[in-house]
């Protein structure tokens, strides 16, 4: 699974792949644990990630 971590003005912005074009994103406080909180994003995806896959979208649906 790929998890981008970036560092905002007092903590940490988590993206990470949760699906076919879905994303699960998080914002912690500076006090987190990042280990845990990458483990329970990877989990969640893990359990509920099939969920949130959507369609891709073509021209007729626009119409």
């Amino acid at each position: 699974m790929r998890l981008v971590v970036i560092e905002v003005g007092g903590g940490f912005f988590y993206l990470m792949a949760a699906g076919s074009r879905a994303y699960l994103a998080v914002l912690a406080d500076e006090g987190v644990d990042a280990g845990l909180v990458g483990q329970r994003m990877r989990d969640l995806v893990a359990r509920i990630g099939e969920h949130l896959t959507t369609p891709a979208r073509t021209g007729e649906q626009f119409a």
